[in-house]
């Protein structure tokens, strides 16, 4: 069924929650956020990192996923691809506070 909407996702996917994606119950958070390189040569690495907060904001998943890239030194060659994902979701409890 067309609603004369030229959009390509589907409903039932764009109704999934996810970390950047408020919903009703006011959205989801990621604990583990990963990287992943791979090189010219095809050797793939990954790198995770677990908080015990979860990540509600995409730029706080950014940050933590370049963190992962400058600490492990993961970007010292022309790389194919680069990969950034987060697991573990799940409705945050209570909402973190930012310091001023």
């Amino acid at each position: 069924v067309s609603n004369g909407s030229k959009s390509s996702i589907s409903p039932a996917r764009s109704a999934r929650p996810s970390p950047t994606n408020s919903s009703s119950t006011g959205g989801w958070g990621a604990h583990t956020v990963q990287v992943k390189v791979r090189y010219g040569d095809f050797a793939t690495l990954t790198r995770q990192f677990a908080v015990e907060e979860p990540l509600t904001e995409s730029p706080d998943i950014y940050r933590l996923g370049g963190f992962l890239l400058g600490r492990k030194k993961l970007v010292s060659r022309p790389l194919w691809l680069l990969g950034l994902s987060v697991s573990h979701l799940r409705e945050p409890t209570g909402r973190q506070l930012v310091l001023l």
